[in-house]
């Protein structure tokens, strides 16, 4: 938190996922409704002795207006669920929101957080995305955080913004707990 004139104001930041990996759906959605479209009029060509040109025409037009309707609702769905999917990171913990019609939130408060990893793929080092996972011993679980922007330089700000609790000690674990 941080006070001014005897306000508080917590620190709090939007992650969502790629624009990269947004931007490759929408042109598979693309590449998939063009290459469905070149078979439908190579398969058209194949009827044209046997049905009257205007009519095979006609047909296509309608098929490239309906596929067309279709790909932008597709791309609409699947731009709003990419809205609708996002991380709230805050000082007292990470708020993971989801759902487009259902709206779902689950709360993750990361006092005791000991750990950070970041893994990138090959995809995620050439586009600059990747996972962070961050373990937090009070939960007993690590909590991950998927297809991030720039995930090294968002380790380290979601690492300045949710600080390790200095008013509260870590929970006394089992000696037979396993560090998963």
């Amino acid at each position: 938190m941080i006070k001014k004139a005897g306000k508080t104001k917590e620190i709090s930041f939007i992650l969502r996922e790629s624009r990269v990996l947004l931007s490759i759906r929408i042109m598979t959605l693309l590449i998939v409704s063009l290459s469905f479209f070149l078979l439908m009029l190579l398969l058209s060509t194949q009827l044209g002795p046997v049905v009257d040109a205007s009519l095979l025409v006609a047909l296509n037009l309608l098929f490239f207006i309906v596929l067309v309707i279709l790909t932008v609702v597709v791309a609409f769905f699947v731009v709003l669920k990419w809205n609708a999917e996002y991380y709230k990171i805050t000082s007292d913990g990470i708020i993971k929101q989801s759902g487009i019609i259902k709206k779902h939130e689950d709360r993750y408060a990361c006092s005791f957080v000991e750990g950070m990893t970041v893994d990138q793929g090959i995809l995620g080092r050439l586009f600059d995305y990747g996972d962070i996972s961050i373990y937090d011993p009070s939960q007993q679980q690590k909590i991950h955080l998927m297809n991030i922007p720039n995930p090294n330089h968002m380790g380290v700000r979601i690492g300045e913004t949710v600080q390790k609790s200095k008013e509260k000690s870590i929970p006394l674990m089992p000696a037979d707990h396993e560090m998963t």
